[in-house]
């Protein structure tokens, strides 16, 4: 693209009981590859999903602060965390 950099989107299998496991697994690998990415201007997205239903967690960003507010709201949500989202 223009700005030179390549968008990584990560798709994270958000049911059963291993989720929790997975976007904490989602979370460190967009966090350290942001970290790294921060001359290249990689951008990164996430996007959780749950049997045919999927949600835009994080859209496609290149900020830290963005993507853990994001992921942080996720993860305090209570049965439904994918609602929590896109408020």
């Amino acid at each position: 693209g223009p700005q030179g950099g390549s968008l990584i989107i990560f798709v994270v299998d958000a049911s059963g009981s291993m989720a929790l496991n997975r976007m904490q697994a989602a979370k460190g690998a967009a966090l350290s590859l942001l970290t790294e990415a921060y001359q290249s201007r990689d951008q990164i997205a996430l996007i959780p999903f749950q049997g045919d239903k999927a949600e835009v967690l994080v859209p496609p960003t290149r900020s830290i602060a963005l993507t853990k507010k994001r992921l942080e709201t996720m993860a305090c949500g209570g049965g439904s965390p994918l609602a929590h989202a896109l408020s």
